[in-house]
């Protein structure tokens, strides 16, 4: 039996791996961008700004015994729902790559936790029918891919490369009233 307010939690699961994979692809725009402003090479920016991505999903085992042994998950989840958002926000005001690399490996980080408990919640709320709604929420992946890297492209050509950041920044943390759902 499906519970009071399961939509929404579907509706959490599907826009994080929109915002997941989006941002991942988003970097991939912004990589000429941040070559320039940082005199790095490609390889170096393409390393940094995948840092996030990896980071995720190594980080999952580590999320998962955080999760089990924290009392509150869901206040787990905010703090590091805000501490992306800040993370990414933070990145529009760096011109350091040693910065940079701690600042995605956090976004990183803070995604797994997040990951990990919007599957735990969509278990929670479809127990029978996680499978099928497991698979409507993983479609978040490509209309994430397809949609943020192009509004990405406008944010750099409209606002450059800090202000397509803060704004990136904004979006994740525009997710955080889904925690508490």
């Amino acid at each position: 039996m499906v519970r009071p307010g399961a939509g929404i939690i579907l509706a959490a699961r599907f826009s994080f791996y929109s915002m997941e994979i989006g941002l991942a692809k988003s970097f991939g725009v912004l990589v000429p961008e941040l070559e320039e402003q940082l005199q790095a090479s490609n390889a170096i920016i393409g390393l940094i700004t995948s840092l996030s991505l990896a980071t995720m999903c190594l980080a999952s085992p580590m999320a998962k015994m955080l999760l089990h042994r924290c009392p509150r998950p869901r206040i787990l989840t905010s703090v590091v729902g805000l501490m992306a958002g800040c993370s990414l926000i933070a990145l529009s005001f760096t011109r350091n790559l040693f910065i940079m690399g701690p600042l995605f490996i956090c976004l990183g980080l803070c995604c797994s936790v997040i990951n990990l408990q919007a599957l735990v919640l969509l278990h929670e709320y479809y127990q029978e029918d996680f499978p099928f709604v497991s698979c409507i929420s993983v479609l978040g992946v490509p209309i994430g891919a397809a949609i943020l890297p192009p509004i990405t492209e406008k944010f750099l050509e409209y606002y450059g490369l800090s202000g397509a950041l803060l704004i990136l920044g904004a979006m994740v943390l525009n997710m955080l009233p889904l925690v508490w759902c």
